[in-house]
């Protein structure tokens, strides 16, 4: 097993509780360095036993999943594996390597100009809607037999939350190492249905786009996906999906210009809603390409540098109040000036993420 796997478990659980096993993993291999070894031997012959994975509930509400830390050093080990010897869509710009949002966006803004007919959708809850037995019956196309029977045994798991233990028989746990690649072959016949179509197509996770020069190409682009989606047994988000027709958009647009008219605004048929902009990947688009970040993002960044400031802020004003003639008070300023610091690198590091995924954008 390589130990870039091992930087990037202890990289993701560094700052976790003391609590959480991922510290006993780490005092464990401290003293066995055969551990990782053993646990790619495990990987490699099957014999890999999972354990319940631990449901938590964020603060917003959403529900996510804990692994163990040896599990998801596995699933990772897995993950990597099967990645190596697969051979994706260049068209799903989150697969690495691809590009990412960056290069989604400015694909989309340049084609835009030319195909003016659009769709874009996303899966309504996908990793808890994929289906076990459909998955299953991909997986032999990319996996070894081993690799084939440890996913399986990973599919079929036990969840467990304040002493309840769950089977669960539907979905992948979204936070699991393996669970965008597994996302990637469950929707591998949509991104090969659309790359033998005459439209561009991008795809990022579960969000995809479709873009056409004529109405004609788009229905029947958008006829084959929902087909396949519903073979997969998807749906798509109902808040999430829209059509757009730019291409009537453009022509009324110049004949306002060349005769001072107003043909947009007074258009008060039901077709008018398709000339409205949309949103993707964080994104709002209009028939000119990119036209701004999309407002519930930058509430969203604004909430978070807020929370960010007044947690300075309130560091700040407790530092001002340590009596430091005393050794105990002494070490808790300097413990209070280091979560300070801390706290002021976060702060940087969002501004500078925003500021740099804004330019990456636009």
């Amino acid at each position: 097993m390589k130990k870039e796997y091992l930087d990037w478990l202890d990289k993701s659980r560094n700052k976790w509780s003391h609590n959480n096993d991922f510290w006993d993993f780490k005092y464990q291999l401290s003293k066995d360095k055969s551990l990782l070894s053993k646990l790619s031997m495990s990987v490699a012959t099957a014999t890999h036993d999972f354990s319940p994975a631990r449901r938590v509930i964020k603060t917003n509400g959403d529900i996510t999943t804990i692994w163990d830390a040896k599990d998801s050093l596995a699933l990772k080990y897995l993950a990597e594996n099967i990645k190596a010897k697969s051979n994706f869509s260049k068209f799903v710009v989150s697969n690495k390597g691809n590009g990412g949002i960056p290069k989604a966006i400015k694909t989309v803004n340049k084609l835009i100009k030319t195909h003016k007919y659009i769709y874009r959708s996303d899966v309504k809850s996908f990793y808890n809607s994929i289906n076990h037995k459909i998955l299953l019956e991909e997986l032999p196309k990319y996996t070894k037999p081993n690799e084939y029977k440890l996913i399986a045994k990973h599919l079929d798991r036990i969840e467990w939350q304040d002493g309840e233990y769950v089977e669960i028989k539907q979905g992948i746990s979204k936070s699991s190492p393996l669970s965008p690649l597994l996302g990637c072959i469950y929707l591998y016949k949509l991104d090969q249905a659309m790359e033998k179509m005459d439209i561009k197509y991008l795809r990022y996770a579960d969000d995809w786009i479709i873009l056409a020069k004529t109405k004609h190409k788009l229905r029947k682009a958008v006829k084959k996906c929902k087909q396949i989606l519903t073979s997969l047994k998807l749906k798509e988000h109902p808040d999430k999906t829209d059509y757009r027709n730019y291409q009537d958009f453009s022509l009324l647009l110049a004949i306002d210009c060349e005769h001072g008219s107003n043909l947009i605004t007074s258009n008060k048929n039901e077709d008018f809603v398709s000339k409205q902009p949309f949103d993707f990947l964080g994104v709002e688009f209009n028939h000119n390409g990119a036209k701004d970040i999309k407002k519930e993002t930058k509430q969203n960044f604004s909430i978070k540098i807020s929370r960010l400031y007044e947690c300075i802020q309130a560091i700040a004003s407790r530092k001002n109040t340590i009596n430091t003639a005393y050794t105990k008070g002494k070490n808790l300023y300097d413990y209070i000036n280091l979560l300070e610091l801390e706290m002021i690198k976060k702060f940087i590091r969002s501004v500078y993420g925003f500021c740099r995924y804004r330019r990456n954008v636009l």
